[in-house]
């Protein structure tokens, strides 16, 4: 069982399995719908699952003890490092520019960097967190940096080389990151 599903997705059901035992089945069912089964491939269901904890934990016909996990559940669907710890892998990839964003001369200064959070063990296979998409390196280090100590980087003036940008250095040829003089 992997850490992220532990940290949400389970307690999840389980709340929602003790609002069904407690008389609030429709309650249950919809925060049910809302928890992915199997591995977890994407953050999709991660805002509407937030957004449905906070109304829970606001609504007056769950008890208290429902109320606090309903609430301490949106924390951490809002902000996984809150509930997984300092863990896994981070990857960070500069895209370039698609042909359209070019064709449109949007391409010129246009650097984006797509991050990840990955568990490091094999055999879990959830994803943490796929992150957000940055603007710059400076941004996508950051982002990662709170999540793990070991982050992978493949950056634009040297996309085809991974480097070590996190504090571990990892197994491997990952030389560690540092950025070139202009």
């Amino acid at each position: 069982m992997g850490r992220r599903r532990t940290a949400l997705e389970d307690p999840a059901e389980d709340l929602a399995r003790s609002l069904t035992s407690s008389g609030l089945a429709g309650l249950g069912s919809r925060l049910l719908e809302l928890v992915p089964t199997g591995s977890i491939g994407s953050d999709e269901h991660r805002v509407p699952l937030a957004d449905l904890l906070s109304q829970l934990a606001a609504n007056s016909e769950l008890t208290n003890v429902q109320r606090g996990e309903a609430a301490r559940l949106a924390g951490i669907a809002r902000d996984l490092p809150s509930g997984i710890g300092r863990a896994g892998i981070v990857w960070i990839a500069w895209l370039e520019p698609t042909g359209r964003e070019r064709a449109h001369g949007l391409a010129h200064g246009l650097s984006r960097y797509a991050t990840s959070w990955q568990p490091s063990d094999e055999s879990d296979h959830d994803l943490y967190e796929s992150g957000p998409d940055l603007a710059s390196l400076a941004a996508a280090l950051d982002w990662a940096r709170q999540r793990s100590d070991r982050v992978v980087v493949r950056p634009e003036w040297d996309p085809g080389t991974h480097y070590s940008g996190g504090s571990v250095q990892l197994d491997g040829d990952f030389p560690p990151l540092s950025q070139p003089k202009p």
